[in-house]
């Protein structure tokens, strides 16, 4: 909550020796530390609640100059245990959780490992150029079994991916159904239709490692500014 009070103490009324003050919440719990160290305090009840502070002064004692003594005590508590809080966390104690996401762990760790953004990621390519040979294989009367070779080799990601989920990870999943359904439509004969699904596949593959990218360095990114000191302005 914002507070509307700028200075830690604000004083509302005044008669003869006593006066009221309203509390920026903010600095509430650091009064404590005051109540040991006042002088020329006769009495004081806080109330917590309505953010309200009563104190009766000693005889002789100025009000205005007492007050500007404590909002600045107050102000440089404050500024301690904020400074206190921000170095003791040390960064290199800050872990990042691992990532998780489907597919292999080369083809995640060669993703966070890139530091640049590939229009054409290599994945993508062979698929795309499978795509394209069997776009122009009917005019140009392209050989069947050459072009079934490249098909299968473009999904050679795909297939490995479905060897894991076989074999390590011992489930059936949308890879597994992914390369059934490529090899079966290939051996079919109609090699357009696996050329676009492997494309479209491994489109959304490199969506995904350019997210996991973007994301793993967002979260480095902000682990190296929990060491920076910044300034808030606060009731701007």
């Amino acid at each position: 909550m914002k507070s509307t009070i700028q200075n830690p103490l604000v004083l509302h009324h005044r008669v003869d020796r006593r006066c009221r003050f309203s509390i920026n919440r903010d600095f509430i719990n650091f009064l404590p530390i005051l109540f040991e160290q006042w002088q020329s305090v006769e009495s004081y009840r806080l109330n917590r609640p309505a953010a309200s502070l009563v104190v009766k002064l000693d005889a002789g004692v100025d009000c205005f100059s007492w007050l500007k003594v404590q909002n600045i005590a107050l102000s440089k508590i404050h500024v301690d245990r904020v400074e206190s809080a921000f170095y003791n966390i040390d960064q290199d104690d800050v872990e990042l959780a691992p990532l998780v996401a489907d597919g292999t762990q080369a083809e995640i760790a060669a993703a966070l490992a890139s530091a640049r953004l590939d229009l054409l990621p290599p994945r993508l390519r062979l698929p795309l150029f499978a795509l394209a040979l069997t776009t122009f294989s009917i005019p140009f009367e392209l050989p069947f079994f050459p072009l079934l070779l490249i098909v299968l080799l473009a999904g050679g990601r795909c297939f490995d991916r479905a060897r894991i989920s076989l074999w390590d990870r011992k489930r059936l999943n949308v890879d597994v159904l992914d390369a059934l359904a490529v090899v079966l439509h290939s051996f079919e004969g109609f090699l357009f239709g696996p050329a676009l699904m492997l494309s479209m596949i491994e489109g959304g593959e490199s969506i995904r490692d350019a997210t996991a990218r973007v994301a793993y360095s967002s979260s480095r990114s902000l682990k190296a500014d929990l060491n920076r000191e910044v300034k808030v302005r606060r009731g701007a």
